[in-house]
């Protein structure tokens, strides 16, 4: 009786072994890759600039938050330059037109001369306003994709009843036109404002 366990237990181990082997050579089915594209619509040299351009702007908008008119020069002299470091040359154009992309750029750069020149910082707050429209038309003209972008608006940016916009790399409101020390308001108002569109070429 134990015998016959024995070979029936060597038996088993066999079949075992050569099914085992037989499943092992097979080739196995191939695992979908679901890491997330890292290719982009423009080559890495353009792609770092806009990236140092957003970092200044963004640098630019909190002073603004924070009413620092000395940082708000400072940052705006800054911005300008990330600007000039634009390699519009390398631009890859498909259905973008190159001279729309050079104008945009020259007219940001000119109403941030005048935040940079100016010491009237209701002013200053005004060409925050219309560059920052124009940067978000020029980040969906190049459909910018490396990084999501929130553009955002202050429904009372202006004495309390004209808008204001800016962009943000962050979902949460920190608004450059009423901030942290309004003479009204103070810090009351620093989350005033909501997201009116996103800029997310990420994965298109």
């Amino acid at each position: 009786m134990g015998f016959a366990v024995l070979v029936l237990l060597i038996s088993a181990a066999v079949l075992y072994f050569f099914v085992f082997s037989k499943n092992k050579n097979e080739k196995q089915p191939e695992v979908a890759d679901l890491t997330v594209s890292s290719s982009s619509r423009q080559n890495d040299t353009f792609n770092l600039s806009v990236e140092n351009m957003l970092n200044a702007y963004y640098a630019m908008s909190e002073s603004f938050v924070n009413w620092d008119t000395a940082a708000i020069k400072k940052n705006a002299t800054l911005f300008k330059s990330s600007l000039d470091d634009i390699p519009i040359d390398e631009f890859k154009a498909d259905s973008v037109n190159i001279e729309s992309v050079t104008r945009s750029i020259n007219a940001i750069k000119s109403e941030t001369e005048a935040i940079a020149d100016d010491n009237n910082l209701q002013e200053q707050r005004g060409s925050l306003n219309v560059l920052s429209q124009a940067l978000f038309g020029l980040l969906n003209n190049i459909k910018y994709d490396r990084a999501q972008i929130y553009y955002q608006e202050c429904p009372m940016a202006f004495d309390d009843v004209n808008s204001g916009n800016w962009l943000s790399a962050q979902k949460e409101i920190r608004n450059p036109y009423l901030g942290t020390s309004h003479p009204k308001y103070k810090s009351g108002m620093l989350k005033c404002g909501s997201t009116k569109e996103i800029i997310n070429f990420t994965s298109k």
